[in-house]
């Protein structure tokens, strides 16, 4: 189930398509701090990487609501839906980032947006890091 540069790329691409039209998953607290979920209970909205796992592991809110993507770290493979095996954990963090950080997104609270220059940027950093993966 090893991947490709160009599954890599794919799944990259996928990603910024994917929230190009879509809402990122984040909660507001009473204190006014932003944290994103794997998926949002309120919104239903899911993460990069919320957005790849299997239904079934969000029964688990341990996982869910208290882990990142490093501390699941190679167990995220049982957690993942089929189709998105086999990517490793440096990866997931990097989706994850693109996800996360508003800087990398015009109109970043807006279900339609795109990438801003930062983002470009980022986006060619993620494709050169994928490069050294192989």
């Amino acid at each position: 189930m090893k991947k490709t540069k160009q599954d890599y790329i794919n799944l990259l691409e996928e990603t910024i398509a994917y929230y190009s039209n879509n809402f990122r998953s984040f909660k507001v607290d009473r204190s006014g701090t932003q944290t994103c979920l794997y998926k949002n209970p309120d919104t239903g909205h899911v993460c990069a990487v919320g957005r790849c796992l299997k239904i079934s592991s969000f029964k688990d809110p341990d996982i869910i609501d208290n882990s990142t993507i490093f501390d699941i770290g190679e167990e995220i493979e049982m957690l993942l839906k089929k189709e998105y095996k086999g990517y490793n954990t440096e990866f997931w963090y990097l989706l994850q980032k693109l996800h996360d950080t508003d800087m990398y997104w015009k109109n970043p609270s807006s279900k339609k947006k795109e990438l801003s220059k930062s983002g470009l940027k980022y986006k060619e950093k993620v494709i050169k890091k994928i490069e050294t993966f192989f």
